[in-house]
């Protein structure tokens, strides 16, 4: 699970940071997720109010029907959800997990499902738009690199924006290192939610059905330093990933 993506420890898995091709591979038909549409409500923010902690951040859910609503809940129907059991290439068999990103495994493992070498390619790398760095010295590379403030007494912070080329779903990677104990993530303003344990590299949706709209990531330092491990944008082929689904689907045993 941890190689998926998904927080994990010695003693626990939580399945908060899924995307549309492991939904689909675990068989996921329906999921619950906090229902955030607004209301009439006297509330400051307008919102509906949910007792629940929210864990994940899951825009791709609109690709998903929504069925009912409970209040502060809504479910969703996964119209890719693969059945139990499904025939697939002997190549599974022989699949060694040989990197750290977890984008890039679950696309290796499906590729192994379906005997097809381009399935590897379902999430491709993107590119911020504009990078502005405040009281933290410049890279020209950001995954991997070690950051730095200018001036330690002082606050840095790194803001990343882009613009989703198409409505696809794009997703950010954030190796173990990048925990609430070294940075705040805010996404368009509001504080990322996330899980707050996890030694692998995490997977996390930040933009679904956004395309030419500005989407804002914002690293808040805690400390002097932030190594971006694993920090990467990717997009998943949406289109492609529906059609070999269905194709997939249509081996059901």
């Amino acid at each position: 699970m941890g190689s998926i993506g998904q927080p994990d420890g010695d003693g626990f898995v939580a399945y908060t940071n899924g995307t549309e091709l492991t939904d689909s591979l675990l068989n996921f038909r329906y999921l619950i997720n906090q229902n955030s549409v607004l209301t009439g409500s006297t509330s400051a923010a307008g919102l509906t109010q949910s007792g629940l902690p929210t864990v994940s951040t899951r825009a791709d859910l609109s690709d998903y029907k929504k069925v009912r609503e409970d209040g502060t809940v809504a479910t969703y129907k996964n119209p890719n959800a693969l059945s139990m059991g499904f025939i697939s290439s002997s190549d599974v068999l022989s699949l060694k997990n040989t990197t750290a990103d977890p984008t890039r495994y679950q696309a290796n493992l499906w590729a192994s499902l379906t005997g097809e070498k381009r399935d590897q390619h379902l999430f491709t790398a993107e590119n911020f738009n504009n990078v502005l760095f405040s009281n933290v010295k410049q890279q020209t590379k950001l995954t991997g690199a070690f950051l730095q403030k200018a001036n330690l007494l002082k606050a840095g912070s790194v803001t990343l924006t882009f613009k989703p080329t198409s409505n696809d779903s794009y997703y950010l990677t954030m190796g173990a290192n990048m925990d609430e104990d070294n940075v705040t993530v805010l996404l368009n303003g509001k504080t990322l939610s996330q899980y707050p344990t996890y030694r692998h590299t995490i997977v996390v949706n930040i933009a679904n059905h956004d395309k030419g709209k500005t989407i804002k990531v914002q690293l808040n330092f805690k400390k002097s330093t932030l190594w971006l491990q694993n920090f990467t944008l990717y997009k998943l082929n949406n289109k492609v990933f529906k059609k070999i689904s269905e194709e997939t689907a249509g081996t059901s045993a």
